[in-house]
C-alpha cells in the first residue's frame, strides 16, 4: 500500500511563513502574501495527492447552496473538483495522503499566528483544510468565505501548487482589502495568501490550465449571537462614513456596492444561463438597497478624504 515519503513544513518554512511582518500585515490590512515560502517537492507531493484523490473518485462537484425565494438551489462550478478534513473520503484516504494529513494535524501555525497576534482574541485553536482541483475552465465569483455570526472562521490560509506558471493560464486569486486596492495573486507553486475569512471579498480569474491549491480555514471557539432579524441591516450605513468605514460590518456591507463592477464581471465569469442571471437580480437588488442609504455618487471620494485620517482598520 502506498504510504508517500514522511514531509513536515519545517520550522524554517514556517519561520519564513509566520514572521512579524508577515503577521502586522495581516492584522494592519486584512491580508498578507508571501511568495516562494513552501518548497517545490512539498508542492509536488500535496498535488500528487490531490490528483490521487480525483484519480480515484473522491473530489466531489464543487457547488454552493442558494437560498433565494424560500428555494434551495445547488450553483455547481464547472470543472472545480473538492474535498475536505471532515468529509469521509478524505478520512478513508487519510494513508493515502499523507502530506496533506501531517498538514491537518500539525497545528504549529495556529499556535505562531495567535502568538504574533496577541489581540487576536480569543486565539485560533483549530483548522480545517480543502483541496481542490480545477481541471481548467473553471473560476470563482466574488464571496465572503463565511460570516462571522454564523461561522467560527477568522484565517483562511490559500497554498498554491503550480509549477511554470505563466500569465496566460490565468487562474489568478483577487483580494478585495476594501476600501485598500484590490491585490492580485499569481498562483505560483510556494506562493500563501493569507486574508480575514469573513471581511476580504475574493475571487479568482478563469484558470485556463490545471489548476491545484490548498486551503486551510483557521478557526477561534467562540460564536458571535447572531442577529436577532435575518435584514440585512442596511440602515448601520447612516452612520458617519469614519465609523461605517472603521467598523468591519459595516465596511463589509458598504463593498459589495462600491466593488460592483468587479462582482459583476466576476458572476459572469463563474456562471451562466439561469445561474448567471439569478446572482446577477440578487447582486442588483443589493446594490440598490445601499444606494437607497448612501450617496453612491460622493462615496468614493469622500471614502478617499476619510482614509487618509484612519490609521487602522478592523479585520479580526
Amino acid at each position: 500500500e502506498y504510504m508517500g515519503e514522511e514531509i513536515f513544513l519545517s520550522s524554517k518554512m514556517l519561520n519564513a511563513l509566520l514572521t512579524q511582518n508577515v503577521a502586522s500585515h495581516l492584522w494592519r490590512f486584512g491580508f498578507a502574501v508571501v511568495p516562494n515560502v513552501v518548497e517545490i517537492d512539498v508542492c509536488r507531493k500535496f498535488k500528487n495527492e490531490i490528483l490521487r484523490l480525483h484519480q480515484e473518485q473522491r473530489l466531489a462537484p464543487n457547488s454552493t447552496q442558494l437560498v433565494h425565494k424560500n428555494q434551495i438551489t445547488h450553483l455547481y462550478k464547472p470543472h472545480i473538483f473538492e474535498t475536505d478534513s471532515t468529509n469521509q473520503n478524505w478520512i478513508e484516504m487519510e494513508s493515502k495522503i499523507p502530506t496533506l494529513t501531517q498538514l491537518l494535524e500539525d497545528q504549529t501555525h495556529l499556535t505562531m499566528l495567535s502568538v504574533l497576534l496577541p489581540r487576536l482574541d480569543p486565539a485560533l485553536t483549530s483548522q480545517l483544510i480543502k483541496v481542490q482541483y480545477n481541471q481548467g475552465g473553471g473560476c470563482f465569483p466574488m464571496h465572503f468565505d463565511t460570516e462571522a455570526a454564523l461561522d467560527l472562521r477568522r484565517v483562511t490560509a490559500v497554498l498554491y501548487l503550480n509549477e511554470e506558471w505563466q500569465p496566460q493560464d490565468g487562474g489568478e486569486l483577487i483580494l478585495y482589502p476594501f476600501p485598500y486596492p484590490k491585490v492580485v495573486v499569481p498562483p505560483v507553486a510556494g506562493t500563501v495568501a493569507l486574508f480575514a475569512s469573513a471581511y476580504v471579498a475574493h475571487r479568482t480569474k478563469p484558470a485556463r490550465k490545471e489548476r491545484f491549491c490548498v486551503t486551510t480555514w483557521m478557526s477561534s471557539n467562540y460564536r458571535r449571537s447572531p442577529p436577532q432579524s435575518q435584514a440585512i441591516p442596511f440602515h448601520r450605513l447612516t452612520r458617519p462614513l469614519r465609523d461605517v468605514l472603521i467598523d468591519k460590518d459595516t465596511r463589509r456591507l458598504l463593498s459589495q456596492a462600491c466593488l460592483s463592477d468587479d462582482w459583476v464581471e466576476s458572476i459572469k465569469d463563474a456562471h451562466h444561463g439561469e445561474e448567471q442571471n439569478t446572482l446577477l437580480d440578487l447582486h442588483s437588488m443589493y446594490v440598490n438597497a445601499v444606494h437607497q442609504t448612501v450617496n453612491q455618487e460622493t462615496l468614493n471620494n469622500r471614502i478617499k478624504d476619510e482614509m487618509a485620517n484612519i490609521k487602522l482598520l478592523e479585520w479580526f
